[in-house]
Formats: C-alpha cells, structure tokens, sequence
C-alpha cells in the first residue's frame, strides 16, 4: 500500500455540478432526450434505462449545465437514495439529470471513473456520507462535503486493472442473476402446465390435513440445555 496515495475527492475533480429540474414538470415528453433521476441508479452502480424520464431538446439546450457527458459520475445528493452512483455510458448519452444528483466530472489523468465509483460505494464511505448528512427527515450533502470525501488511490493503470476485475465481477454476478430469474419463469410455466392446464380429471380436490399430521414443537427452557445430548433445531 506504499503507493497509494492519501487525497481528497475534490483532488482529483475537474468540475462538480448538478442537475436542473424542470419548473412545473415543463419539458417532458414521451419520446425525446433521457432524463436520469436519482431512482434510476442501482446500488450496485448500474444505471436502469426503464426509469428514465424524457425531456425535449429545447430543454435539454436550456440546461446546458447538467448536459451529461461520457464518464462523468452521478452521485445522489439527497433523501433514500444518498450516496449511491453509477458512471455515465456513451450508449445513453445525450442525456441531462435533475438537481438531486451531482455531476463528478473527474481529472481523468489522476483518477479512472470506474474506480472511483467502486471506491465511493465502499461500506465506510457510505456511513461517512451518512453521518455527514445530519439526522434530518431529508438527509443530504452540499458539494463541499462531497469534494471532502478521502480517498486512498494507486497508480492510475493500477485503478485501471482493479476496475477491470470487479466490472468482470459485477458481470457475471449480473447474469446469474438472469439465468436465475430464468429459471424462476420457466418453473412456474411448467408447475402452471403440470398443476392447472394440464390437470387430469380424474385428480380430486383436497386438504393437506387429509393426507398429513401436523405437531407442534416444544418451548425449551434454559435448565433443559445441555453441551451433549440430543440435537435441537431452533428457528429464529
């Protein structure tokens, strides 16, 4: 850990800002230019496109400052969301946000956005993020609390090649868990198959009490507990 280095947050940013919310819900549309808001970014840092918004271009011109470019993180500044982030892609750009979330633009010769974003979705960040949002019904940072943040930080092709294994990671984790949802579907099709549409006749109608005894267990007390003995399975 010779090499790494101790910074702040702000150390390695070329420019933070944030989104614009549009005034009176003008600007949106059906179709037109993605609108990232807070619930469209995943805590595990993935950026869901179903929960975009859509804004039109004027509007989008309008608020140049939030125009998102590739590599930039968003941060979520406030409420249930604080503290989670998620790196831009190209494939959803343009796109703009809305004042909820901060722009971290980074000085990509001192810092690689992926591992920053890793670095910031660490568990004692998040708590220093938290305790740093006070007790209110709204918690929330400023930009100077952000650019507060430390961070301890290797060499930049070392940034590189951690980000490298933990996206690969994070890749396949993610199609497990489609395999899984996968699975999930195509057993409730084939009991759906077996046990509705496919029901013979002749199958009758029952109880589970007619076919199988239920007993209870028995409330243990503390004098009936030995080291050695018989095993006695408590479900908590």
């Amino acid at each position: 850990m010779t090499e790494w280095k101790e910074c702040k947050l702000g150390d390695v940013l070329g420019l933070i800002t944030k989104g614009t919310t549009p005034p009176k819900g003008q600007g949106f549309v059906k179709v037109g230019i993605n609108y990232v808001k807070s619930e469209s970014i995943s805590y595990d840092g993935r950026i869901d496109r179903t929960k975009f918004a859509q804004i039109d271009e004027e509007t989008h011109k309008l608020f140049k400052r939030s125009q998102l470019a590739e590599n930039d993180i968003l941060f979520s500044m406030a409420g249930i969301f604080l503290g989670k982030n998620a790196v831009v892609p190209n494939d959803i750009l343009p796109a703009n946000t809305n004042q909820a979330l901060a722009i971290l633009r980074l000085d990509q010769g001192k810092a690689y956005p992926i591992f920053i974003s890793y670095y910031l979705r660490q568990p004692q960040v998040i708590d220093f993020i938290n305790n740093m949002s006070g007790q209110s019904a709204q918690p929330n940072i400023n930009f100077e609390e952000i650019k507060s943040i430390d961070l301890l930080l290797p060499s930049l092709d070392t940034q590189k090649s951690i980000a490298s294994i933990l996206s690969c990671l994070d890749d396949k984790i993610d199609l497990l868990h489609r395999q899984n949802t996968t699975l999930e579907k195509m057993a409730e099709t084939l009991f759906r198959q077996w046990f509705v549409e496919d029901a013979k006749e002749e199958w009758e109608d029952t109880t589970l009490d007619e076919h199988a005894e239920a007993f209870r267990g028995l409330s243990y007390k503390g004098s009936g507990l030995a080291e050695n003995g018989i095993a006695y399975r408590c479900i908590i």
